[in-house]
């Protein structure tokens, strides 16, 4: 641990002194039943999670370190932080559209809506568009700080239709928001604000279960229509687990003994459920056609029956028990950031990368086991038979979403076992922990050798984490000690007096002071980002040089040109995003998939690693890689000697370059090769083609029609195609190109002979439309990756729009799901009347 973080510490103690005060002279008040929020519980609720937002994200909130990561978590600061230093800038130049040209080689909108559509964002861009993108590490934060409190607040009026006792619900729902899939998975920003929509959606779905009301009805469509519209990935996983929950739970509150009345009950959720899902259509319908035009991310060996009957038969290894058990107990009693060795969670073929992200994600407390054996032992015991088995089958998902791989891929739709829907399991496991300790350890009554079987099952798995853990070893000393303690007050514990009160205070100061230090290490023991690293115009002494660059650049009046360098500034590959100019590299997660074919097919160095990297490479074939992009300018640090180079200007250490013989990301050639032709040949003689033709789908080439065109050999450039009469040799014809919109390209080209193919150096998403003279001209792929059309000889405008696709499909069915929760909610209301008349 870091030698800074000693005064911290001392802070640190203090604040958790003061909470702990606070719940000891409100303890009789918490222990005075309710079945609402009382201002005593809401008053310590704030307390403790303020306590332990400060505990957790105290030096991120004062500017001591900044919100982004760059361990195994640097998609924080290589991918998250970037693009939201690329939105605030478009948002203040009026650039903001369905396509953004700086990520990589450019990016459809749907392909980072979860980011843009993050309801958090209406705190976050208003403080960093007030304050400057220097406040952005403190802003993220402060939203996380947010996440929290929400989820606290959420959950602990989510209780009250489960417990009583206010101080059962203040421990519930402050284990809650420090749960393991906030803490981690909150790192990343908008997956933290799943739990969020997910706690918000079961508490209104839990209210409108109660009593039917127009508010209730129209709280949950806009839960679903927000939650889905954010992210269709991850909306999936939140209608998934929010169906079993309503089913699991429409027993106990509507009383729905008998079918009919069950479907009946059923139908009454359902009703605003596909009103929200209508509503988010808007998003849903073009982010759905963009997906299944990308088979790349939705593909997978076999068909869907056999995927799905192969990951039921599937179960994690036996050695991967002890691992679970020790994710339900913290989320860094193995490993806190740093890499987890496969001989402590072995991989497995379907699931081959282990990291404290990729896994199970619960991290409750040390007390976790205990209180869930306590909640079993009164299922048991003295619950009603309904009641049993609804808490069996809930167990019994909850086990197999742990143990067998059919719910984890289920929730990535049989692509692949993802626990990024791990969140569906912090709400019932909460609900049953706040329930077991109401129901036996605030009634003085625990049973004693269920206390002992899963006390001593919780030591053996604090052990077992201890001798494995990779950096954990302060998280697994903090729960051997707080769990000790805690099974001896239990084993003490009183069924009357103020002894008892006192008893459970300190329980409840133990299992919440094990919760914030897993939730402290997992957040602070990490290679955090610190204001000399973090990319935002706070330092612009980092890369003055740079931007110098880039402003000549821009007065050159190219156009839409890019620009690409051979160093970076502040990230690896995301430099483009910061600094505000379109470039080749990148690393982004989506990538089109016919973008990852170009690579594959001509330029496969350039992807390095995994698609998701793609890394401008000094080799031999750079500058012909440079010149089909449009790459008119390269940034460099060192000389380039070669013929291809021209250096232009110097500011300090910047070297610009001109890429001799590029132009704009718009070329026009004549020649035509079909891909299976293509396919004969390896990655060089495939670029050998592109000099003077492009390579498109057979269809295409059958389609295409062939005039006249020049015959026999000529030597220009040195580069020749077989062309209908012999070969043939020319340069491309010029072309020329501007931003003329957020999502809108202008330009001319001209083209020697009729059948001419212009190739557009923008990935090949669906929704591109071009227009030639004015008129709108079918498109195709072509050289695998890029967006293509046919020209006929002469001079030719010609307009690129990126437009979502089918939006206006989806903005029909948003309608219709706005007018049905309009036409549900007067026939309720009319429904209603009738009932309180009789």
């Amino acid at each position: 641990m870091e030698a800074s973080l000693l005064p911290y510490l001392i802070g640190v103690l203090m604040t958790g002194g003061l909470a702990a005060a606070v719940l000891f002279r409100c303890a009789d008040r918490l222990m005075t039943a309710s079945w609402r929020v009382t201002r005593a519980e809401a008053a310590v609720l704030g307390v403790v999670v303020l306590a332990g937002v400060w505990v957790v994200y105290g030096r991120f909130l004062v500017g001591a370190r900044l919100f982004a990561y760059y361990d195994v978590g640097s998609d924080t600061s290589e991918q998250y932080v970037p693009y939201y230093l690329s939105l605030l800038r478009s948002i203040r130049d009026g650039s903001l559209g369905l396509w953004n040209a700086d990520y990589g080689l450019g990016t459809s909108f749907m392909s980072y809506q979860s980011w843009t559509l993050d309801p958090f964002n209406l705190v976050l861009i208003p403080l960093c568009l007030a304050f400057g993108d220097g406040l952005l590490g403190g802003a993220l934060a402060i939203v996380q700080a947010l996440k929290v409190v929400c989820c606290a607040f959420l959950f602990d009026r989510l209780l009250c239709g489960y417990c009583r006792l206010p101080l059962s619900r203040v421990l519930g729902a402050s284990l809650f928001a420090f749960c393991g899939y906030l803490v981690l998975w909150g790192q990343h920003y908008w997956l933290g604000t799943v739990l969020v929509m997910a706690t918000l959606l079961t508490l209104l779905l839990e209210l409108l279960m109660r009593r039917w009301s127009v508010p209730r009805f129209l709280g949950v469509t806009c839960a679903v229509a927000a939650t889905v519209m954010m992210s269709t990935y991850s909306g999936f996983m939140v209608m998934l687990y929010a169906s079993a929950y309503a089913a699991l739970r429409l027993p106990c509150v509507m009383d729905a003994a008998s079918p009919a009345t069950y479907a009946r009950c059923f139908g009454r959720l359902a009703a605003p459920v596909i009103c929200g899902l209508l509503v988010s259509m808007l998003t849903v319908v073009p982010y759905a056609t963009l997906l299944l035009g990308e088979s790349a991310r939705v593909s997978g060996t076999g068909t869907l029956v056999s995927r799905a009957m192969g990951y039921l038969g599937a179960f994690v290894p036996v050695r991967w028990v002890l691992p679970v058990l020790s994710r339900l107990l913290g989320s860094t009693l193995i490993s806190a950031g740093s890499d987890i060795p496969p001989s402590v969670i072995p991989p497995t073929a379907g699931f081959g990368y282990v990291n404290v992200y990729e896994f199970v994600q619960m991290g409750f407390s040390g007390f976790s086991v205990m209180l869930l054996g306590q909640f079993f032992h009164w299922e048991l015991t003295g619950a009603e038979r309904r009641e049993r088995t609804l808490a069996g089958i809930a167990a019994l998902i909850c086990a197999l979403y742990c143990l067998n791989f059919f719910l984890p891929a289920l929730s990535n739709l049989f692509v692949e076992p993802k626990y990024r829907s791990s969140f569906a399991l912090a709400i019932p496991l909460c609900l049953a922990m706040a329930v077991g300790w109401e129901r036996r350890v605030a009634q003085g009554r625990p049973s004693r050798p269920t206390l002992l079987t899963t006390g001593g099952l919780t030591l053996v798995v604090i052990g077992w984490s201890l001798a494995h853990t990779v950096d954990g070893h302060v998280t697994c000393l903090v729960y051997l000690v707080s769990v000790a303690g805690g099974i001896a007050l239990l084993l003490c514990l009183g069924r009357t007096g103020a002894r008892r009160n006192v008893a459970l205070v300190l329980l409840c100061a133990l299992a919440l002071f094990g919760s914030v230090t897993d939730a402290f290490m997992a957040t602070n023991h990490r290679a955090t980002g610190l204001p000399d690293r973090f990319p935002a115009a706070v330092s612009p002494g980092r890369d003055k040089d740079t931007r110098a660059a880039l402003a000549w650049v821009r007065a050159q009046g190219d156009g839409f040109v890019r620009v690409e360098k051979r160093y970076r500034d502040w990230t690896r590959l995301n430099d483009a995003l910061v600094q505000g100019y379109a470039g080749v590299s990148s690393y982004n997660s989506t990538l089109d998939s016919d973008v990852i074919d170009f690579y594959r097919q001509l330029w496969p160095r350039v992807l390095v690693g995994e698609s998701a990297y793609q890394e401008f490479l000094a080799d031999p074939d750079q500058p012909a890689l440079l010149r089909l992009l449009g790459v008119r300018y390269l940034l460099s640090h060192d000389d380039l000697a070669g013929p291809a180079y021209d250096q232009r200007a110097q500011f300090g250490s910047v070297r610009v370059y001109e890429v001799l013989g590029a132009a704009c990301p718009l070329s026009v050639r004549r020649g035509v090769v079909r891909e299976s032709d293509a396919a004969l040949m390896d990655a060089e003689g495939r670029r050998e083609l592109l000099a003077a033709s492009v390579i498109v789908p057979d269809e295409v080439a059958d389609s295409l029609e062939r005039q006249a065109r020049p015959t026999g050999q000529q030597e220009v450039g040195g580069h020749t195609v077989d062309g209908p009469d012999g070969p043939i040799a020319y340069d491309p014809a010029p072309a020329w190109l501007c931003l003329a919109g957020a999502d809108r390209l202008s330009g001319a080209a001209d083209a020697d002979v009729d059948g001419s193919v212009a190739c557009l150096s923008v990935p090949h998403t669906l929704g591109w439309r071009v227009s030639v003279d004015g008129r709108e001209v079918p498109t195709f792929r072509v050289n695998y990756g890029f967006v293509g059309f046919a020209l006929t000889a002469g001079h030719h405008q010609v307009e690129a729009r990126y437009e979502a696709p089918n939006a206006s499909l989806g903005v029909v069915l948003a309608g219709m799901g706005v007018c049905l929760a309009t036409a549900c909610c007067a026939v309720g209301l009319r429904l209603r009347r009738r009932g309180d008349a009789r």
